[in-house]
């Protein structure tokens, strides 16, 4: 993987990390941010359990996907739909 600056500057290694820490995100909050962006448009938990190599879905969907506005949303207009 390969980080630039915004002026196209190659970043030295470990700065990345470094900003990341700053803001409180690390880089296993990437796969996190992948499995809830994966749900949130129609994958399926077993379908992410296997892209992340979890042994089983109960595990991406307890630990790894978050419950998001745009989740909530889709559910209450699944409710609304069938009313």
């Amino acid at each position: 993987m390969v980080c630039t600056r915004r002026t196209g500057d190659t970043l030295l290694r470990g700065t990345d990390i470094r900003i990341l820490h700053k803001e409180h995100i690390n880089a296993h909050s990437f796969r996190h941010t992948h499995a809830t962006m994966l749900i949130e448009n129609g994958a399926t938990s077993k379908d992410v359990a296997y892209r992340l190599g979890h042994a089983n879905a109960i595990i991406t969907q307890n630990l790894y996907t978050h419950n998001t506005e745009k989740l909530q949303e889709d559910t209450a207009a699944i409710f609304n739909k069938n009313l």
